[in-house]
Formats: C-alpha cells, sequence, structure tokens
C-alpha cells in the first residue's frame, strides 16, 4: 500500500484547494500516508545508543589562522584555510594535521568502502513515509561509518570513501523520470523530502551536543535535477516563488531543523549565478536567512564549470576565487583536474587575505582525534553487520560476506520481521 501512495502523489491536488500553497498540502499528504502506512507495520523502532561522540573541534587546529596558514608551502595552504582545491587534502607534518580526504557517501549504506549492510535506495525509503524509520537507518549507516573510518586509521590509512564527512543525503526534487538519478532522492514532493533529509541527518550526525558521529552533507543545493547531460552548463530560470515552495522547503529543514554540518553546491546556474558562486544560494539564503555554520563543498569540478561551462569566470584561478568570496569553503577538484602551480591563482589569494574575505572553516570537526581518545571509537564493539543494528530498522544486506540465513516473515499481511547477516 505504502508503495501506491507513494505514486499517487497527483491526490496533492485533491488535499490543497484554491489558497493552499505545495508545501501545507504536502504536509498534510504526508501525515496521511505515514499513519496508513504505520497501521501496516510492525517494525521495531527502538533507536540504538550512541556510539561514542560527535567529531569535536581540536583545540590546536581551532587556533591556526590565516597568517600562519600563508607561511606554510603552497600545498599546505589549501589544507590548512579548510577552502582546498582538492578532495584529497595532503599531511601538514609541522602542524600535526594528517592527510584527510573529505569526499566519502553514504546514501543508503556505506558499502562503498567495503562490507557494510546496505539499506534500499532513497526512493524506495521515502515510499515508507515513516521518518522514525530512516533516522533509525541512519543511525547504523552513521556507527559503521564511524567504525570504518577508525579501523584505517589505526591501520594507518587516509583513504577515499574513509573519512568522516558523508555528501549525503540527496535531496533533490525529482521532478523529471530522464534524470538518470532519481532513485538517489526522497521523490517529488518537497515536504516528504525535508522530513525524510531531517531524519537521515539527525540519524547520521547523532544528537551529543559536542561532538559529531559524523559529518551529512544536503546536496545538491539547489534546483539540481537534471538532466545529466546539461548540468553542466545549463542555466535553470526558476520563479522566486518556484525556489522557494518547491526547491528550498527541503534544504531549509536540514539546515535549520537537522543541523547539517555540510552543504553541496551543485553544478548548475541559478538564474544566471553559477549555484557554487550564487550570493543567492550561499549569502542571502543559506549563511543569512538560514543561518548556515557549517561548511560549504563544491560537487566536484563545479568550480572549474564557473569558468569552462557557464563562462562566468575568465579563468579557473578566478572562478575559485569568486567561489570562496561567495561561500564555498572546500573545492573537489581532483576528480577531473589537479592544479599543481599555484602562480595563477595568488593575486587571488593575496586580494582574499587583503579583503579579510576567508572563510572561517567549518570543519567542525575532531576529524583527527586518535580513534582510543575519540569518545565514539566502536571498533572495539564489532558493529559492522552486527545482527542487532541491522534489525532495528529497514532490511539491510551486508555486502561482502556469505550468507548463512535470509528470514523475511508476513503475518496477517503485516511484515513482522526482517533478518539478514553474514555466516558466523
Amino acid at each position: 500500500m505504502a508503495r501506491r501512495l507513494a505514486f499517487q502523489s497527483a491526490r496533492l491536488r485533491h488535499l490543497a484547494p484554491s489558497g493552499r500553497t505545495r508545501a501545507q498540502a504536502g504536509e498534510e499528504f504526508f501525515h496521511l500516508a505515514r499513519q496508513r502506512f504505520r497501521g501496516r507495520s510492525q517494525f521495531a523502532r527502538r533507536r540504538q545508543d550512541r556510539c561514542g561522540g560527535r567529531i569535536g573541534l581540536a583545540d590546536g587546529f581551532a587556533e591556526l589562522d590565516t597568517r600562519y596558514a600563508l607561511q606554510t608551502s603552497e600545498g599546505e595552504l589549501i589544507y590548512v584555510q579548510n577552502a582546498g582545491m582538492r578532495h584529497a587534502a595532503p599531511a601538514i607534518p609541522h602542524l600535526g594535521i594528517p592527510a584527510y580526504d573529505w569526499w566519502s557517501e553514504a546514501l543508503h549504506g556505506v558499502a562503498r568502502a567495503g562490507t557494510a549492510t546496505v539499506f534500499p535506495e532513497p526512493i524506495g525509503l521515502a515510499a515508507t513515509f515513516d521518518d522514525s524509520l530512516i533516522h533509525d537507518m541512519a543511525v547504523v549507516v552513521g556507527t559503521e561509518a564511524r567504525a570504518k573510518h577508525d579501523q584505517a586509521v589505526k591501520a594507518g590509512r587516509r583513504d577515499i570513501y574513509e573519512g568522516l564527512d558523508f555528501w549525503s543525503p540527496n535531496i533533490n526534487i525529482f521532478r523529471d523520470p530522464r534524470w538518470g538519478r532519481g532513485q538517489e532522492t526522497y521523490g517529488e514532493d518537497p515536504f516528504l523530502t525535508g522530513r525524510m533529509g531531517v531524519a537521515f541527518i539527525t540519524g547520521m550526525q547523532g544528537d551529543d551536543p559536542k561532538y559529531f558521529r559524523v559529518i551529512a552533507t544536503a546536496k545538491h543545493f539547489a534546483v539540481h535535477s537534471g538532466p545529466e547531460t546539461t548540468r553542466h552548463t545549463v542555466d535553470v530560470q526558476v520563479s522566486k516563488h518556484d525556489v522557494e515552495d518547491t526547491y528550498l522547503p527541503a534544504f531549509r529543514a536540514a539546515i535549520t531543523e537537522g543541523k547539517a554540518g555540510s552543504v553541496m553546491c551543485a553544478y548548475n546556474r541559478v538564474n544566471g549565478q553559477p549555484a557554487c558562486a550564487s550570493s543567492f544560494l550561499l549569502q542571502s539564503t543559506l549563511r543569512g536567512a538560514w543561518k548556515f555554520d557549517g561548511y560549504v563543498v563544491s560537487d566536484c569540478d563545479a568550480v572549474l564549470d564557473i569558468y569552462k561551462g557557464h563562462h562566468f569566470a575568465k579563468s579557473q584561478a578566478e572562478a575559485a576565487a569568486v567561489s570562496i568570496k561567495t561561500g564555498m569553503d572546500n573545492e573537489c577538484a581532483d576528480y577531473i583536474t589537479i592544479v599543481k602551480d599555484m602562480h595563477d591563482y595568488q593575486p587571488f589569494i593575496d586580494a582574499l587575505v587583503t579583503a579579510g574575505q576567508q572563510n572561517h572553516a567549518a570543519g567542525q570537526g575532531e576529524q583527527h582525534l586518535p580513534p582510543e581518545k575519540s569518545p565514539h571509537d566502536v571498533t572495539k564493539r564489532g558493529v559492522m553487520g552486527h545482527p542487532g543494528l541491522r534489525r532495528c530498522c529497514v532490511v539491510g544486506v551486508v555486502i561482502g560476506s556469505p550468507f548463512d540465513r535470509r528470514r523475511m516473515e508476513f503475518r496477517h499481511g503485516r511484515r513482522s520481521s526482517i533478518d539478514a547477516g553474514p555466516a558466523q
């Protein structure tokens, strides 16, 4: 029945008499759908105990200022300012800062980094209309993500997909089925997407007042929903009403309610400005109206698009400068292009320093605490694929391990338990 409800969002028109906004209609439809789904479900909803703390901000790292950063070498400058030109930041040994890779993924699990529990894709999760269930799932994902990071650090690795910053969830609005990435989203409804996004973010990040478990990244900000072939060049012309009523509500909820630690700016332009250099999106809306105090990361090579795709800047260096000045903190640029020579960048760096335009590095994190000192050291708990974690919410399949059992029970038309686990 949940599936039927999920694909009948056309009913919104019957819930929205004249004068009611799409968001108001969406909220009413969401609560109706969730109530009906819960009436047919016997999922257990036990929230997991917190598994150690957030990521907290190291005292030494917090004291690094721009003047000290500028004394370092060109490659180190990128890392210390947290306005890096690459997702894989090099170590700075004399400052005691290890290498770190900002790029990790967790849309419905962290198996991209090896053995982990894999949940249904977000479009399927949205069909539950059950945000508390998604929250419990995200607790599992975040706990396994933290465990993977701690295991990697103890093994001496700082590789891609093994960090503490996760580029999830995707809370774009799935308007066009030709997009090709709609399965990453929670569908076409702004309110439902917002509820699922908040649930995912709070589950991933945890509820400790001082320490993140991991950092969740709401993406792709904003008005980004295909088609893929034009995303690097397209200028999306959208009315202010449509922006506020359709494309921003989920992000607003993710920031103001979910307290997401990070936001990823998109490839496309919005009403003439590239998303990663948009004063409307990054300044007026994100940091202005919503008081966002986390960090903004670009989609990979989105800053290069400002120069080559949108012709908004005359060079890649100028594109980087305008995006940093507008509010982007971390540029993912290793995907295609690695900057090897700072010569072109230096005039813009000097100008930014003189004008005092560097963004305060959000980082928000004690990413570099040794695992044994972190309140989130979960490696000793054996959390990877743990049956207690898998049973807390929706079906999860442990990828990378042989199965000795898989049980799905249906009693009186209701799903009562799902168990999937590796051989012992």
